[in-house]
């Protein structure tokens, strides 16, 4: 199986559209993205829509959290905070649930007992 790990899109949909064509370039087959789809960017709603139709796993980035307010703000800067509380107004009650229910590690097996090639990824540390 080949993987395209994809991480800290951050709200902008025109360089999550580039990294994907990489992807299906490389023949991935499943793309995993480790947290941020949100924070900063300028397109959160239809960034967002992309990785629902594209992604296959997605986890839990801090700025996800503090988007569907599983994680305060109050270490963020000020411009990260307007950044959260815009995209918060932003989204729809379901966008925000489906952000809130989002793992912060996923474990992958090997393909079949006793082969190489288990991993595990997440956003930042595994110990959060």
């Amino acid at each position: 199986m080949r993987y395209a790990i994809i991480s800290d899109i951050h709200a902008n949909e025109a360089a999550l559209r580039a990294v994907l064509t990489d992807a299906a370039d490389a023949h991935a087959e499943k793309i995993i993205c480790l947290g941020d789809v949100l924070g900063y960017g300028p397109d959160p709603v239809s960034t967002l829509e992309l990785v629902y139709r594209r992604v296959h796993v997605c986890l839990a980035g801090n700025h996800d959290d503090a988007v569907s307010n599983r994680y305060p703000t109050t270490d963020f800067t000020p411009f990260a905070a307007a950044a959260v509380a815009r995209h918060r107004a932003a989204l729809s009650r379901e966008a925000i649930d489906w952000l809130r229910r989002l793992p912060h590690v996923c474990e992958f097996p090997a393909i079949y007992e006793g082969a190489d090639g288990a991993f595990a990824c997440a956003h930042g540390d595994f110990a959060d």
